[in-house]
């Protein structure tokens, strides 16, 4: 199956917009005079809808190439989600185990369980409803996306992708608030998966977006519309993702990939996932450890910090746990 290389590309400028607005929050509180700032403040969360978008594509786009059973695509998905998430779980307890005089975490067993299994709590040091790992609130998001489609495909096989699309649509306008899971069924975001669905149809389905004379229209009148959206409404989140990733299919068949600009983003984009939830653990701890940037030049060396550690650590996790170096090693001594 071919992988849409500008969809890897703009999954690596997502990650690190999600970096770099934690960044924001944790260091400067979610306030900045500088422009720079402000906008990682109020847009690098779109960094989140971008990846929903594109895992509702992907799923369409590889099931509808290589046919999988309900049992076997659960599998895969799990397989590629949960060893990295638990992981970084751990990690996460044993960062705040090191800074426990300085910062207040508060975890149980039964948040820890509640965690590692994507059910939905409120965290018990008090932030509301997150994980242990705290970006883990995505990942709740997705597999539940996932678990939907598993039972679809093996309800309804070659529709489940339409009624997926349509019960994500549905739910948040039906599920009472005071259910369970209400915090996810509930939830606008939901939309996202199905906006990834179509996409993923209209890409396999049309010649449009796969035609190189015919995509870079497409991507240009994007990248128009998306000016459009942003001057009529700077909230607009969802339509910002939709149209950064119909921007990309667009732009699949221009770049070079082979260029090293161009190779270095597809790099990044592979440690993606690792690098969302590294970034957390890193920023925790530089925080905890380092007093907040009080000059131009601190705020620099902070963030140069920050970037090459999340990067190293990223490497290290894609490398030794995504690819299953690690795994394969351990296995070879046992």
């Amino acid at each position: 199956m071919p992988t849409i290389q500008a969809l890897q590309a703009l999954r690596a400028i997502a990650a690190w917009l999600v970096v770099y607005h934690h960044y924001m929050q944790m260091v400067h509180h979610g306030y900045s005079q500088s422009p720079v700032g402000a906008f990682f403040v109020q847009y690098g969360l779109v960094g989140v809808d971008v990846f929903f978008i594109i895992s509702g594509f992907i799923m369409y786009y590889s099931l509808t190439l290589k046919p999988r059973t309900a049992q076997a695509f659960l599998l895969a998905r799990i397989r590629r989600i949960v060893p990295v998430y638990w992981v970084y779980t751990g990690l996460a307890i044993m960062a705040a185990n090191l800074v426990k005089d300085q910062v207040e975490y508060v975890w149980t067993y039964r948040s820890l369980i509640q965690s590692l299994l994507f059910i939905p709590h409120q965290n018990p040091t008090g932030i509301g409803e997150f994980p242990l790992l705290t970006v883990g609130w995505t990942l709740n998001f997705e597999m539940f996306f996932y678990s939907v489609l598993t039972l679809n495909l093996q309800l309804f096989r070659r529709y489940a992708f339409i009624v997926t699309a349509m019960v994500l649509l549905l739910l948040p306008m039906l599920w009472p608030t005071d259910w369970f899971y209400a915090g996810i069924c509930t939830s606008k975001r939901l939309n996202e998966f199905s906006l990834g669905i179509l996409l993923g149809y209209l890409y396999v389905k049309t010649p449009l977006l796969r035609n190189p004379n015919y995509g870079w229209l497409a991507a240009i009148a994007s990248i128009l519309l998306l000016a459009v959206v942003y001057w009529m409404n700077q909230n607009a989140f969802q339509a910002y993702a939709l149209l950064l990733v119909l921007s990309a299919l667009g732009l699949e068949r221009l770049p070079n990939w082979r260029h090293w600009f161009f190779n270095a983003l597809l790099k990044l984009g592979d440690m993606s996932y690792s690098t969302y939830l590294a970034h957390a653990i890193i920023l925790f701890l530089l925080n905890s450890f380092i007093s907040q940037p009080a000059s131009a030049l601190s705020e620099v060396l902070f963030l140069f910090t920050l970037t090459i550690l999340v990067y190293i650590l990223s490497f290290l996790s894609f490398q030794g746990i995504e690819r299953g170096w690690l795994l394969d090693r351990l296995t070879r001594l046992y």
